[in-house]
């Protein structure tokens, strides 16, 4: 998901260079896109903080098991 707005985000930046486009709505969507970008990005690294911990809680065994489930 993340890789699909960076890669819209250079489509909406070279557009800025290629077309006769109103720069102020291309702007909104660039601002807009790299917001959900950095509000994705830290959701995932507060998911991966919080999976790492759960995870090193259980026992060695369980961990075996379980690693690849997390």
């Amino acid at each position: 998901l993340v890789d699909v707005i960076d890669e819209t985000l250079e489509d909406l930046e070279d557009a800025i260079f290629k077309e006769d486009i109103e720069e102020d709505e291309l702007q909104k969507d660039i601002y807009y896109a790299r917001r959900t970008l950095n509000r994705i990005t830290k959701v995932a690294i507060h998911t991966k903080d919080v999976i790492n911990r759960a995870y090193h809680r259980y026992e060695n065994r369980e961990k075996e098991e379980l690693k690849y489930e997390f």
